[in-house]
């Protein structure tokens, strides 16, 4: 049993790429090596070091596009910009720490 060409298999490893960025808060770094295990439990050759950081780093972006697409489409105009502050807590953050949305978050009314 050989090993597959990477030409060939590249949208499998794109999927599970996909699949990753919305059933986790996996930074890019994580996401690669993940990627990387996959393609060999798959047996995919892996292709070049940033040929994979490219691919994971655009499949990272487009999704994380989709899911602010998805949240800000259904949001009433005036509670938008408090999503858009989460958002951007989500995505500046390298540890993917939600404190600052934290911070905006009302306080619980007493009574």
């Amino acid at each position: 049993m050989g090993f597959r060409d990477f030409g060939s298999c590249e949208s499998e490893v794109r999927q599970y790429v996909a699949a990753r960025v919305w059933a986790s808060v996996e930074g890019p770094r994580a996401l690669f090596d993940r990627a990387r295990v996959h393609m060999l439990r798959e047996r995919i050759l892996l292709p070049g070091m940033t040929v994979l950081v490219r691919l994971v780093g655009e499949v990272r972006r487009a999704e994380n596009e989709r899911l602010h697409a998805l949240l800000s489409g259904g949001c009433r105009p005036r509670c938008a910009p408090r999503w858009w502050g989460c958002w951007r807590c989500r995505t500046a953050s390298a540890a993917r720490s939600w404190s600052g949305c934290r911070r905006r978050r009302p306080r619980p009314r007493a009574g």
